[in-house]
């Protein structure tokens, strides 16, 4: 009778940090992309729990630390981790020890890989473009790299996030946990974690060549991105040089390298006192959650550029508007936040970016694109500004301001004719808007 209420309260819990999650994350988990619909496939194919002689209180401690760092600093991802480890400590609970499997494919569901591939991976690009065009001129010469752009017989590609293939290499990495997921329950075996990391950068090296491969075969056959052939020519590129040699992999290294499971359980002796724990932890997580939520901070000391109109909008972004120019200055409350970042933002507009590159104006470094859509085209530069400094590098203005406490703003001057923009840089910069 007391197992069967131990249950109940279990579910009960369970469910209460499904309500959290649900409050405290819409905004943040995108529930109806592919991906994040794979990684919910990839959790119940690894799903497996093995008994113990008595309760883990790993999940416990790891939740505590995420909402020890949530307390400090409040942003979603530790959120969410901090409600997995939450739910894994209910579960573990009552004796039942989860697969390394399944917490792998719940990291993978966070959102925060796909940010991290449109924000952090600019040099990474520019890297990728250049190997990309010495591969291709193995077979023409004539190609030239500008940028984040590859020009071949009057053709360009631009090598963007989606171009790198970064979405696959997550879609990658769940194909494989389910691969690995589905031999371990074939055989019977289960690998060390080890194993499992050693498969999983081989599938990653896999998505690499892959991925070089593809762009080389689009470059050279000149296949647009609105071409269906482009999509058809990435999905037999992962078909081929990815998912066949993983599952190939898997199956060998899961059994010739996984460990036989026992047939015979373990005695599990949990305790009722063993959910006190995560009680108390769910009771705490709620209170934080409520009384912690993310807030917007107000934008100090930013001056108006002469002969524009201000107008300050959504999330205390100001917007400055004169003839041939878009102004727009966005606060980034502190180190650890994300910041509205113009590759991610413009295309909510519907413009597609191009000839992305870094340069060099006034002594300063700043990125410079070129935006598009039908019927439009926008030339656009953006840098991280604080009262002292610009850069446009995210680990450089993210350590000044953990470091020296710095409050720093991403400046984003949009102009319709290509001439003015330099002009107009010069202009923003030599007005120093950040006080």
């Amino acid at each position: 009778m007391l197992k069967n209420y131990l249950h109940i309260i279990r579910g009960v819990l369970l469910a209460v940090i499904g309500i959290i999650a649900c409050f405290a994350l819409h905004a943040y988990l995108n529930w109806k992309s592919p991906v994040f619909l794979l990684a919910i496939m990839a959790i119940v194919a690894a799903w497996q729990t093995t008994p113990t002689r008595k309760p883990l209180l790993r999940c416990v401690c790891l939740s505590l630390v995420c909402w020890v760092i949530y307390w400090r600093l409040p942003v979603y991802t530790v959120c969410y981790f901090g409600l997995l480890f939450a739910a894994g400590s209910v579960i573990e609970s009552g004796g039942r020890r989860i697969s390394i499997l399944t917490f792998l494919a719940a990291f993978l569901a966070a959102p925060v890989f796909g940010y991290f591939a449109n924000v952090f991976t600019f040099p990474i690009r520019l890297w990728f473009s250049t190997v990309v065009g010495k591969s291709i001129a193995i077979f023409s010469p004539a190609v030239k790299t500008q940028g984040n752009v590859i020009l071949l017989n009057n053709n360009e590609f631009s090598v963007d996030a989606a171009c790198m293939g970064l979405n696959m290499m997550i879609t990658s990495l769940l194909c494989g946990i389910i691969l690995i997921a589905i031999f371990q329950k074939r055989f019977n075996k289960r690998l060390s974690l080890g194993w499992v990391t050693v498969l999983l950068t081989l599938i990653v090296l896999l998505n690499i060549f892959s991925n070089l491969f593809r762009m080389v075969v689009l470059v050279l056959m000149a296949i647009p991105p609105e071409n269906p052939a482009h999509e058809l020519v990435g999905i037999c590129a992962l078909l081929i040089y990815v998912l066949l040699p993983a599952y190939l992999l898997s199956k060998w290294i899961v059994k010739r390298y996984g460990k036989l499971q026992p047939d015979e359980e373990p005695v599990v002796n949990a305790h009722h006192g063993s959910l006190f724990l995560p009680l108390a932890l769910v009771l705490g997580v709620s209170w934080i959650v409520n009384t912690h939520r993310q807030k917007s901070i107000a934008p100090e000391n930013v001056g108006i550029l002469p002969g524009t109109v201000a107008t300050r909008l959504d999330d205390q972004v100001i917007r400055q508007t004169a003839q041939d120019l878009l102004l727009y200055i966005k606060p980034i409350p502190s180190f650890y936040f994300s910041d509205h970042q113009p590759m991610i933002c413009w295309k909510g507009s519907g413009y597609e970016f191009s000839k992305v590159e870094e340069t060099e104006l006034d002594g300063n470094m700043v990125f410079q694109a070129v935006l598009k859509k039908p019927g439009s085209t926008l030339y656009t530069a953006w840098w991280y500004e604080s009262n002292k400094r610009r850069s446009t590098s995210q680990l450089d203005w993210r350590w000044d301001a953990l470091r020296n406490g710095s409050r720093y703003y991403l400046v984003n001057v949009t102009v319709g004719d290509p001439g003015a923009l330099k002009t107009r840089i010069h202009e923003v910069m030599k007005a120093r808007l950040i006080h």
